[in-house]
């Protein structure tokens, strides 16, 4: 059962609430019980905790250490010599995250402009975080494994300890049954029962309950666990405890206050730093939207595979498609005779119906069945940004519900390979995979699984689970290292290939840390054996000259047998050995029934490409200028370097393999906006685009959702697909700005406005924007008219970068000094004006521009390019278009929800935000910049409140001729 709103609201609260009481107590108690502020041989401290407080100071010594390798004279030459392709695989250039971070000096800052080195302190802040976030987890995780079922089956671990806290069952009976125990105890006996369960839960659970490493020095005062047990209690957060969602919002809430901070960050011109991105990037999926993603993605895999088996899907042989797409025409109706509210859900009646809720029904191609696998046993799906694994979490019940069918379809029902216990195994061991930065998320991800997994069978034992956090910790790693000394040498031996070419791969995880699934380390193996192969067949063969003087043979390249597929397969498995030494397997957070694999191996595995089926996600929207590593991440994924998110658009596609889905949940800006025209164009004229949900803005709860709120769609792409019409949902009204998260739920389940579209029709519109809501008419104007730009050019205007220094308010100078001129077929005596008028941004005008602004123009506002000139090398870069200045000019909006234009009544130049159209028929082009059609085409082709000259360049323009 889900939990409600007020309750995730509360949920919210507790967090944040308790987040800042952990922090502040843990940080009290650290100083009061080790006596920080007094030096180690002056502090009056028992044995123990001397020795407790000597490790902890070690620990954070040696992180202050090893922030970074030194720059050795071979790593320099490395990062010097390093080959163009390498570069361009991301891989490559990831060498340099030593060098990038800091060198071993102790040196509080490096360089001007450069990130500052972590402090010992800094590090002791970070134990204490990991110390109260995990008590944190363990307590949440008891009350989720404490709570009883919603259909009354048994809670999975009884009698209730947390629940209820110094008055719960478990603690009653402790107290009657070691009552010595009680006496004398700062928490009465309640902290040794708590170290009990912990102990008894860490034999599956070893990352949660378990040793956690340096955080379980960190002293938890007993006021302080019992304010934490007794927040967790509030009767509000009752539904909290039946949802399996549960585990990722606490993440969430735990790490926004850190979100919220490097947010503060960047806007005061900052740039997140490579151990900040995990911070930066979290943002918990809503559930309609996961629902939304996974069954039009993973539902029509289902029905593919049906269809090429022959089988007749359940849901259709019972009518269960059918019955919801009758409800929802009925619910439709309901809703536009008001009869029902715009945020009442349509009902749902059996578990079917909420497996199916949120399908679109889309044409299933014979390609897509002809790709389709054979069964859902082999199907494997990753979310490449896993977070606290929402997707899979809810993939598991989706994926137990298709075995169980097919096992029916196959007549094995009562198989005990296809049981529950089976089944959820197989999930969990060979279906589902994801990657995240963060150890902290992997390890909740893996706790959520093997939850959602024991609530279908209690008996399940998965042998693996394919869970990784990149964080290899290679970055530091010295280049004497003799784990990487011994790889060269024995990859010399087995294949030859030279030492410098394994340090490019060894340099591309160096990356990993911080580019995670992003890191094209399968790109880095394939380039090394590349260069190799082909300096190989060009070496020459060796040629002695005569004894006497006479002629030596030509030189002839050499005959060399070397098969690259060996040779990789060699490479390889010589790379998982070494990060086999060097990579822990203790990041799930689980003890498993089989030996867990390395997680330098499981991620080199998991990142292969071409080796999934679907790949799901909501990746981190943070633009790339932000990040210290742009410019690595710009080579790399030149056609979405402008976000993280198309970066990841990108690599989803490279994940699957042919005819295999991604399906992701983005910023919507790449559908329309220039920036992306070539990942667009790429990907439309690549892949197939099968189906589409069109969020805007306020689809999120936790994000704002206002005019600059952030935008999203959920997109499904097929990889390699033959065209077809794609189907589109858009559960608001185009450009709502209001946050209508619950009316969004609402029709995303009924399927308000649904739209079905053929992308190619919109490829007659330049730079070939998803406009998937344009009809016939639309598209014809586009075909028929010419654009805006060819008969009245659009045109950017000036920027003086000093708008104090240089503009005033007409008024603010004497009128004798203001050239206002309306004589539009006079010459402009430049030399005599002092004051212009200047046309800046509309601020709510409409038809006309009236005087509102003048700049200094004097000397042919030489003032102005002389300042530009100093800042930016050449005043062009911000004074452009001159020519047009003093010319008939319709501005237009630049900044805005609604697009309008409006007519210049006087001779002026222009700002960037008055960028304008410049025709002699001033008052036809303001009408057009008015009109119904204009709004609706700019919106189209840029949804932001940002319109730009390249927009309304691309307008059509009906009736038009030159002038």
């Amino acid at each position: 059962m889900p939990m409600t709103s007020d309750a995730k609201q509360a949920l919210k609260d507790t967090v944040r609430s308790l987040r800042a009481r952990l922090l502040a107590d843990l940080h009290d108690a650290t100083e009061s019980v080790w006596q920080m502020g007094v030096r180690a041989q002056n502090a009056e401290l028992d044995e123990a905790t001397r020795a407790t407080r000597a490790t902890f100071e070690a620990w954070a010594a040696e992180q202050v250490r090893t922030q970074a390798a030194p720059a050795t004279p071979a790593r320099a030459k490395r990062a010097r010599g390093r080959s163009r392709a390498a570069a361009d695989g991301v891989d490559a250039t990831a060498t340099e995250d030593a060098a990038a971070t800091a060198t071993a000096a102790p040196a509080r800052v490096r360089r001007a402009g450069a990130a500052a080195l972590r402090t010992a302190d800094d590090f002791r802040q970070e134990a204490e975080k990991l110390a109260a976030a995990t008590l944190l987890n363990r307590l949440v995780m008891l009350r989720l494994l404490e709570a009883p079922a919603p259909d009354g089956t048994p809670p999975m671990r009884s009698p209730a300890v947390v629940t209820g806290g110094w008055e719960s069952r478990g603690y009653r009976d402790f107290r009657e049954l070691a009552p010595a125990l009680v006496r004398g105890d700062a928490t009465e006996g309640f902290g040794f029962l708590l170290r009990l369960v912990y102990a008894d839960l860490a034999m599956e659970l070893p990352g949660l309950y378990g040793n956690s490493g340096i955080a379980d020095l960190v002293p938890i005062p007993p006021a302080t666990l019992r304010h934490a047990i007794e927040a967790l209690d509030d009767p509000r957060l009752a539904s909290c405890w039946t949802d399996d969602m549960t585990l990722g919002w606490v993440y969430q809430y735990w790490n926004d206050p850190e979100r919220e901070a490097l947010d503060a960050k960047i806007n005061a011109g900052g740039k997140i730093e490579p151990h900040e991105i995990a911070s930066k990037t979290q943002l918990f999926t809503e559930r309609y939207m996961v629902d939304w993603l996974l069954q039009n993605s993973l539902g029509p895999m289902w029905l593919a595979i049906c269809k090429k088996q022959g089988w007749t899907p359940e849901v259709e042989a019972d009518g269960t498609l059918a019955a919801l797409e009758a409800r929802r025409v009925e619910w439709r109706a309901k809703r536009d005779s008001g009869e029902v509210s715009l945020t009442d859900l349509m009902p749902l009646h059996t578990d079917a119906e909420r497996r199916w809720a949120y399908y679109v029904p889309q044409p299933l191609s014979d390609d897509a069945v002809a790709k389709a696998s054979e069964s859902v046993r082999d199907l494997k799906i990753i979310d490449p940004a896993v977070g606290s694994g929402h997707f899979l979490v809810v993939c598991v019940g989706l994926l137990w519900a298709i075995y169980r069918e097919e096992a029916r379809h196959r007549g094995l029902a009562d198989d005990p390979d296809w049981s529950d216990k089976a089944i959820v195994e197989r999930i969990l061991s060979y279906n589902l995979h994801g990657i995240d930065l963060d150890p902290r998320a992997v390890q909740i991800a893996a706790a959520a699984l093997w939850l959602a997994g024991r609530q279908i069978s209690r008996e399940a034992r998965p042998s693996r689970l394919n869970l990784v956090a990149s964080n290899l910790r290679l970055a530091s790693l010295p280049d004497d290292d003799p784990s990487l000394v011994r790889l060269k040498a024995e990859v010399e031996r087995d294949i030859g290939m030279p030492g410098d070419l394994i340090d490019s791969i060894i340099q591309s995880l160096r990356g990993a840390d911080s580019l995670g699934s992003l890191l094209r380390i399968d790109r880095a193996v394939d380039e090394a054996i590349a260069r190799h192969e082909k300096a190989m067949a060009e070496r020459p063969t060796a040629v002695q000259k005569g004894l006497f003087g006479d002629e030596p043979q030509p030189a002839r390249q050499a005959r060399i047998e070397f098969d690259a597929t060996t040779a990789r397969r060699s490479l390889l498995d010589r790379l998982e050995s070494f990060l086999g030494r060097h990579t822990g397997s203790d990041d799930l957070g689980l003890r498993l029934a089989g030996e867990q694999l390395a997680a330098g191996v499981r991620f080199v595995r998991v990142v292969r490409e071409g080796a999934y089926d679907l790949v799901v996600a909501n990746p981190p929207y943070q633009d790339s200028s932000n990040l210290e590593l742009s410019g690595r991440l710009d080579n790399a994924y030149a056609e979405g370097k402008r976000n993280l998110y198309s970066m990841f658009l990108q690599r989803g596609l490279e994940l699957v393999r042919d005819g295999g889905t991604s399906a992701m949940l983005t910023v919507r800006d790449w559908m329309f906006i220039d920036s992306f025209k070539t990942l667009r164009q790429t990907f439309l004229r690549t892949h197939r685009l099968q189906a589409l949900a069109d969020y805007d803005r306020g689809a999120f709860e936790e994000l704002a959702a206002g005019p600059g709120g952030i935008g999203v769609s959920a997109t499904v792409w097929l990889r390699n697909g033959s065209p077809q019409d794609v189907v589109a949902l858009r559960p608001s009204p185009l450009g709502s700005v209001i946050h209508d998260l619950p009316a969004k739920v609402a029709a995303s389940r009924c399927h308000d406005k649904v739209f079905r579209c053929d992308m190619a029709a919109l490829e007659v519109v330049p730079d070939w924007p998803l406009v998937y809501w344009w009809g016939p008419r639309m598209l014809s104007a586009y075909s028929t008219w010419p654009l805006l730009e060819s008969v009245s050019p659009v045109r950017q205007g000036l920027a003086t970068s000093r708008n104090a220094r240089f503009l005033r308010r007409p008024h603010e100078v004497s009128r004798s000094f203001v050239w206002a001129s309306q004589e539009w077929d006079h010459t402009v005596p430049l030399a005599m004006i002092q004051w212009a008028p200047f046309v800046k941004g509309g601020e709510g005008r409409k038809w006309i521009e009236p005087l509102c602004d003048i700049i200094n123009w004097i000397n042919n506002s030489l003032e102005l390019k002389v300042f530009a000139q100093s800042l930016y090398g050449s005043y062009t870069r911000t004074i452009k278009s001159e020519e047009r200045y003093f010319t008939r000019g319709v501005a237009f909006t630049k900044i805005g929800s609604h697009f309008e234009g409006r007519v210049y009544l006087y001779r002026s130049a222009f700002d960037v935000a008055g960028s304008s159209v410049f025709s002699t028929n001033q008052w036809v082009i303001t009408c057009l910049l008015n009109s119904h059609f204009a709004g609706e085409v700019l919106t189209g082709l840029n949804p932001t409140v940002n319109f730009q000259v390249g927009d309304v360049k691309r307008l059509p323009r009906a009736g038009a001729h030159s002038g």
